[in-house]
């Protein structure tokens, strides 16, 4: 910052579009300096967040779509909630109750550079609130997100759908995780070209990071075409020109 001082003290005359382009490293260092600090402080405070990042054109702290990142928080929200509510009943409902939304509504910590990166968690649950009724014992949210980011870190490799398979018997589980992972693949056009997960969540899973290219929508919509059931039928009838 300091540095930056000096640079617009060195030119006085400088117009502004001069000065952003000479200032565009330093202040690209501030950016990553800062979130290394954010970073340190949200472990200070016990936080363990998950780390979403989007890589492509335009995508930068300072110039990202809204429409990109929401959409993307959003298909993961809704992903996490989808395998919660099947891990709590079984089954899906036509319309999520508000608690089972509540619980699955991340909240934003931050966020930094790289391309672009959101820190999100879960709720807190406020004393003031009635508890969920999965709250008594434990909650199948965090379990839903492991679970999510397992299927997500299968997608990312090159491991044999075996694997999957032992990992996840159920085969309506699997098929309902692998729709809910292939949100929030990149698209073949667009802006958007990796999604990147990481943090303690994703540590859980065995993995380092989990990366989501636009390649890796083959690799699921393959997985997906071996779980759809083929069935033979006889109709008859008359059929009329």
């Amino acid at each position: 910052q300091r540095g930056l001082r000096a640079l617009r003290a060195d030119l006085p005359g400088a117009s502004a579009a001069n000065f952003a382009f000479l200032a565009e490293t330093p202040m690209a260092q501030i950016a990553e300096i800062q979130a290394e600090i954010d970073a340190y402080l949200l472990a200070a405070r016990g936080e363990e967040p998950l780390w979403v990042r989007l890589e492509g054109t335009n995508l930068r702290l300072g110039d990202a779509s809204a429409s990109i990142v929401t959409y993307i928080l959003d298909a993961l929200r809704k992903g996490v909630q989808t395998v919660a509510e099947l891990k709590l009943r079984g089954a899906l409902s036509a319309r999520p109750t508000a608690e089972l939304n509540r619980a699955c509504d991340f909240r934003i910590l931050g966020f930094a550079p790289g391309s672009l990166r959101v820190a999100v968690k879960f709720p807190a649950v406020n004393p003031d609130q009635a508890a969920l009724p999965f709250e008594q014992t434990s909650s199948p949210v965090p379990d839903a997100l492991r679970d999510y980011l397992r299927v997500a870190a299968w997608a990312s490799t090159s491991s044999e759908a075996s694997e999957l398979e032992a990992t996840f018997p159920d085969a309506k589980l699997r098929r309902a995780i692998l729709g809910a992972v292939r949100r929030v693949v990149p698209r073949l056009r667009g802006g958007l070209e990796a999604v990147e997960f990481s943090g303690q969540a994703v540590a859980s899973t065995g993995a380092e990071a989990v990366r989501l290219e636009r390649t890796t929508r083959k690799r699921i919509d393959e997985a997906i075409g071996q779980l759809e059931e083929v069935s033979n039928a006889t109709h008859s009838g008359m059929l009329r020109a």
